[in-house]
């Protein structure tokens, strides 16, 4: 096992290998191993652009809410005094 964390981009490729469930049966060529990668990254696209989009719609739509109930706010805090 110490053969496949040899260098920094070995170890990277065993650990993707072993993320994804597909054991490295056999050898990949360079030319796979960029397919693998660049699939991967599409992969994780497919799920952070929508999450962001989502996420930002709601901050957006927490911040008009509560612009909208700050005014009720601040007459509370006139009423003491």
């Amino acid at each position: 096992m110490a053969g496949h964390y040899s260098s920094v981009a070995t170890s990277m490729w065993v650990t993707l290998l072993n993320l994804s469930g597909e054991a490295p049966l056999c050898e990949y060529t360079p030319v796979g191993k960029c397919i693998s990668a660049v699939m991967g990254l599409i992969g994780v696209g497919f799920v952070t652009i929508p999450m962001g989009l989502l996420g930002s719609g709601f901050q957006d739509y927490l911040e008009q809410d509560s612009a909208k109930q700050m005014p009720f706010r601040w007459s509370l805090t006139d009423l003491g005094g």
